[in-house]
């Protein structure tokens, strides 16, 4: 049996990297749409980081390594963001010079945040016109459809008591939906709500293609409220807030969005109130996140001193990445509950000067995007973007980025977009000089009469 087992997987193993070889673009929206399924391996703690997206990209990016060598197709030049990334990637390899505890957690860290990095850099090589930007949109959020049902059947569960919990959290008043944990959900609903939205916009869209992303949406707002991740739902607030200031992508549509999220927020609330134990649960943490008592929080206070303290001693490499948890600073036994503090405690200030200049790049890029795309079919689309990835930023004060799949997604997106923006502007430049530079007919003076008096009466000259 275990000889079959094997052979099986083999089998599936080499179909499936010589589909993604002959079929790479079809690979990578299966790599896509499968980057929620977040099942992993108990007990295991390379496994358990590792999720179905993984696996299958670990396939393909082997195939894909494979084409470009054999074929040697002609890859497209990095930008400034994938530099960045790389280099990033540097300071992290450094800070990890000489370490000594906790180096296995360490090189699963570093493992995994390479082929996210790499992910990154790869989406730009697949993705070459709109169609499959559109394409990997639709990947998108067909996998978080189908997040979206499993996730309401636990909703279910959680309300009745009775239905069953497809994925049953530890916390029973809280859903995972094939996540590991409700934190990773909510991260994920939030990316997942703003890009419905976004996409929703675009021209020539069927209307019950929109609605259907409108809907998602909301249910994205409902899983997040389930997750009980306050720092997720603060993001929310404040990115909804930003679509509405900013009148983003209109008026009219930013109205329409914000009429959905209230709807959204509003069946949530109601589904809360079934439940004396969800009401207090739920009221509770929300009581601390209004009155302000977070800040004092035993557990918030300990996750800022202890970085500051990494930090402090080692001020410009930091203790090593991936190893805050198990090293002598960490007083709760936790990793540190903020992308900025644990670059800063983990990756000292080269790692944190580094991750700042990132991120101003991605939000430039991201700004360009928006005035490249004027009068395009992108337009509306890239205005969302920009109050995406800045509640997404505020939900990666409280929250680790870099193991988030849809973070390195999103800036793939971005470079993807911008790229072809570019392309779009040059090629409307090139016809527009065109029709400048090309020379006016000759005219006679009888063609001009002609011209300006309509066809002219039959010549009487003998």
């Amino acid at each position: 049996m275990p000889n079959m087992t094997l052979t099986l997987v083999a089998v599936l193993a080499i179909g499936a990297a010589l589909f993604s070889f002959l079929r790479p673009k079809t690979a990578f929206l299966l790599v896509v749409f499968s980057t929620p399924f977040m099942l992993g391996v108990k007990g295991n703690p390379l496994l358990m980081r590792l999720g179905v997206a993984e696996l299958v990209f670990t396939l393909f990016l082997t195939a894909w390594l494979a084409r470009l060598v054999m074929i040697r197709g002609k890859s497209r030049n990095l930008n400034t963001v994938h530099f960045l990334c790389i280099l990033f990637m540097g300071v992290v390899l450094l800070s990890l010079v000489g370490i000594q505890e906790a180096f296995k957690s360490a090189l699963i860290e570093t493992v995994v945040l390479g082929y996210l990095v790499f992910f990154c850099i790869m989406a730009d090589q697949v993705i070459d016109n709109d169609d499959d930007l559109r394409r990997v949109l639709d990947a998108w959020m067909l996998g978080a459809a189908v997040i979206a049902i499993i996730g309401m059947i636990d909703v279910a569960g959680v309300l009745t008591r009775g239905a069953p919990i497809l994925f049953p959290s530890k916390d029973p008043h809280r859903v995972m939906a094939t996540f590991r944990r409700p934190p990773q959900l909510a991260v994920y609903a939030l990316a997942t709500f703003f890009m419905a939205i976004a996409y929703s916009t675009m021209g020539g869209m069927t209307a019950r293609k929109r609605w259907l992303l409108r809907l998602l949406a909301m249910v994205m707002v409902i899983l997040i409220i389930f997750t009980s991740r306050r720092s997720v739902l603060v993001a929310l607030v404040v990115g909804m807030g930003l679509v509405i200031i900013m009148r983003t992508p209109r008026f009219s549509r930013a109205l329409v969005f914000a009429l959905l999220f209230m709807a959204a927020l509003s069946a949530a609330h109601e589904m809360v109130k079934t439940s004396p134990a969800l009401t207090d649960f739920f009221g509770h943490r929300l009581r601390i996140l209004v009155s302000g008592d977070a800040l004092d929080h035993p557990f918030l206070r300990a996750n800022v001193e202890d970085a500051m303290n990494a930090f402090s001693e080692h001020p410009l490499l930091g203790i090593g990445y991936g190893t805050f948890s198990e090293s002598e600073y960490a007083s709760t036994g936790n990793e540190v509950h903020s992308t900025v503090l644990r670059v800063l405690g983990e990756c000292g200030l080269a790692g944190f000067i580094v991750y700042l200049v990132l991120t101003v790049c991605i939000f430039v890029l991201a700004y360009r995007n928006i005035r490249l795309a004027d009068q395009s079919p992108w337009q509306d689309f890239a205005r969302m973007v920009l109050p995406a990835l800045f509640a997404l930023h505020v939900s990666y004060l409280y929250n680790r980025c870099f193991r988030d799949r849809t973070y390195w997604l999103i800036i793939a997106l971005v470079i993807a977009l911008h790229r072809l923006l570019v392309v779009h502007a040059k090629r409307r430049a090139a016809a527009a000089q065109a029709g400048r530079s090309q020379p006016p007919p000759a005219f006679t003076g009888r063609a001009t009469m002609t011209g300006l008096l309509g066809n002219a009466p039959p010549s009487t000259r003998t």
